[in-house]
């Protein structure tokens, strides 16, 4: 018997539904990122430019979600390990980036290395009840500036499942590219086989990170 999870009755959900078209269409979103707004202006939202915000009309949300996928699959590189989102089973994942680690022979806390990274990557790959990897501590022992880089790559040599990826920084969208060209022959690959979530966080109510919504633009 699978598990299946359901938390509100109908009537809750349009009512929640119903709230969020009003806020989108009255409020609007600031998303920092002329690309997004120069994108969601074509598309008939009203943008205030100075804010970098967009309010979004009611029928561009509901012919957005017409024509988005009712469900679809998350692909691995082990193929075993794909997720159908579909299911109505919930799915889980690792936790993270932490900065820090209780050393395992030590007991004693410190800050992360690679060699952790790959010590956790291969934890969850070793664990049935974990569907996808997100990486769960950030290297110290590299540049902070690559450190999304460096897991990015950590993950595609070592990690069978896939993964949700947080690049932040649109200085390294190339080498992002690059590493997927050599992963998978052609970066644009990632079209069929997605072997990776790019997440976007909201750093307030109706914000979202800008850097990384240019990132993932990118």
């Amino acid at each position: 018997m699978s598990l299946q999870l359901k938390l509100l009755d109908e009537a809750s959900m349009q009512e929640i539904q119903e709230q969020a078209l009003f806020i989108l269409e009255t409020v609007g979103v600031k998303f920092g990122s002329k690309e997004a707004c120069h994108i969601l202006e074509d598309l008939g939202a009203t943008v205030d430019w100075d804010q970098l915000s967009a309010r979004i009309p009611r029928n561009l949300v509901e012919l957005s979600l017409h024509n988005a996928p009712m469900d679809f699959t998350l692909a691995a590189p082990d193929d075993t390990h794909e997720i159908y989102t579909g299911d109505p089973r919930p799915w889980y994942t690792s936790g993270g980036p932490c900065q820090h680690i209780r050393d395992g022979k030590t007991g004693k806390r410190r800050l992360a290395t690679r060699a952790d990274l790959i010590e956790c990557i291969k934890v969850m790959d070793s664990m049935a009840s974990i569907d996808e990897w997100c990486s769960m501590v950030t290297p110290s022992d590299v540049s902070p500036a690559i450190t999304d880089l460096v897991a990015l790559e950590t993950s595609l040599r070592y990690s069978n499942k896939h993964f949700v990826y947080s690049g932040t920084d649109t200085r390294l969208a190339a080498y992002e590219k690059e590493l997927f060209d050599v992963y998978l022959g052609d970066y644009r690959e990632l079209v069929s086989a997605p072997i990776v979530t790019h997440a976007l966080e909201l750093t307030a109510p109706l914000q979202i990170n800008g850097e990384m919504l240019n990132s993932v633009l990118k």
